[in-house]
């Protein structure tokens, strides 16, 4: 079977996605992420994530997908005392994409 000629409601390719990115306006989040290639191309909960460059410096953990294509999760790392170590943020699921996965284990060695 031939998945790539399915059309199926909610899933989206990534140059789709890189589209809808980029025609956002010049400077905001959307467009400097579809400059950005994918890097982690399924995000699923308990991930540790460091945010995109050019995002605020910060690293996440997925705690749930929120549906319609964001994320709950929590900072685990941050310098911007705006988003403390411990607060719950809403991340895009576009922007977890293009993050840095952090593997644990690495971390402890």
């Amino acid at each position: 079977m031939d998945f790539a000629k399915l059309d199926l409601p909610g899933i989206v390719s990534k140059d789709e996605e890189q589209a809808y990115l980029a025609s956002a306006s010049e400077g905001s989040m959307n467009h400097e992420l579809s400059k950005l290639p994918v890097t982690i191309p399924f995000v699923q909960r308990g991930m540790i994530i460091a945010l995109p460059v050019g995002q605020q410096p910060m690293i996440v953990t997925v705690k749930e997908n929120r549906g319609e294509g964001s994320f709950a999760t929590i900072i685990v790392a941050s310098e911007n005392p705006s988003y403390p170590v411990g607060d719950y943020i809403i991340n895009s699921e576009a922007q977890l994409h293009r993050g840095e996965l952090i593997d644990p284990v690495a971390i402890l060695q």
